[in-house]
């Protein structure tokens, strides 16, 4: 969050090459997804329909697991996605209450976007056009963040010091990022409770399988490729989320950041006990994401009524 304290500097040749090969990445992530989308749906709501509920006549519904699985992937890419862009946004040439409005819609439409497939499942085909509709405005939205910020390194034009502005919306970010994250954690409760339960006995089935519901137990390639990837996600998740609870004046910050990391790691690596060591560490891997959730929702809490309640230093906090 560095863009926050000093801006973008002409001066700083690598940070502005480094920016640039970031921009390029974003711009090709919005093409995929654009041309992705398109092959997929087609921008058609008899294909959308089709793909969460099957054909009229043929009915074959999505798995909720599936649903949930894809939400709670969507709401990290959108989270982390946003909070980045933001930073570099903040110093576009707009006035401040058109880059307030944008980034307040983007934030809005991201989440519109992840649980378009909820508002689907649940209301039927006839709702199919709510993917269509938010899927143009957060790309759509999107767009214009990645434009404007193109169009500032275009012009050549120094970014200008933080305002007492720049600290409005530096408070907005970080309060629309925690209730991305309260949101997150209600997908993890979802997407848990459809997947693997949250009773010993279900995890334990999970991972270790059950002949008489055909269930096959899980491969050690399996648990760590999901381990691996976890292990990534959530670093730079946890890490974000960590480096604002430090500017809250909670007195216990370093534990609570304690508790969030041990307490993923726990609940990654306890997957491997249960498969290979015991069945008893399914107890391990309940208690460890129950401390993991709540520790998450607090965090969430912290900066949440930091940004409602405070202005932030920024010079002095270094963010």
């Amino acid at each position: 969050m560095k863009f926050y304290t000093s801006g973008i500097s002409r001066e700083n040749k690598p940070l502005l090459v480094a920016l640039w090969f970031f921009l390029i990445f974003i711009l090709l992530y919005w093409v995929g997804t654009v041309v992705n989308y398109s092959l997929k749906f087609g921008f058609s709501v008899e294909k959308i329909g089709y793909y969460y509920f099957g054909s009229e006549q043929f009915p074959e519904k999505i798995s909720f697991t599936q649903l949930s699985e894809d939400t709670h992937i969507y709401l990290f890419t959108n989270a982390i996605l946003l909070l980045s862009l933001s930073g570099i946004f903040l110093y576009s040439h707009l006035s401040f209450a058109k880059k307030l409005r944008l980034i307040a819609a983007v934030f809005l439409f991201a989440l519109l976007d992840s649980f378009a497939g909820q508002i689907i499942y649940f209301g039927g085909r006839y709702f199919s056009f709510v993917k269509i509709f938010s899927f143009l405005l957060f790309n759509g939205s999107l767009l214009m963040i990645v434009l404007s910020i193109f169009s500032h390194f275009l012009s050549g034009k120094s970014s200008h010091n933080p305002t007492s502005q720049t600290k409005k919306y530096y408070n907005f970010v970080i309060f629309a990022f925690a209730i991305l994250t309260i949101v997150f954690v209600a997908a993890n409760l979802i997407l848990t409770s459809s997947k693997l339960g949250f009773t010993p006995q279900q995890i334990s089935i999970y991972y270790l399988g059950d002949e008489a519901t055909f269930i096959q137990p899980k491969s050690f390639a399996g648990i760590l490729e999901t381990a691996t990837t976890h292990f990534a996600v959530m670093a730079i998740y946890l890490i974000t989320l960590a480096h604002f609870v430090f500017f809250t004046e909670f007195r216990w910050k370093v534990l609570l950041v304690f508790l969030i990391f041990s307490s993923a790691f726990t609940n990654i690596i306890s997957a491997f006990s249960i498969r290979f060591i015991s069945a008893e560490f399914a107890y391990l891997k309940i208690l460890s994401f129950w401390i993991l959730q709540a520790s998450m929702l607090y965090a969430s809490y912290l900066i949440i009524r930091y940004s409602v309640n405070n202005e932030p230093d920024m010079n002095k906090r270094g963010i």
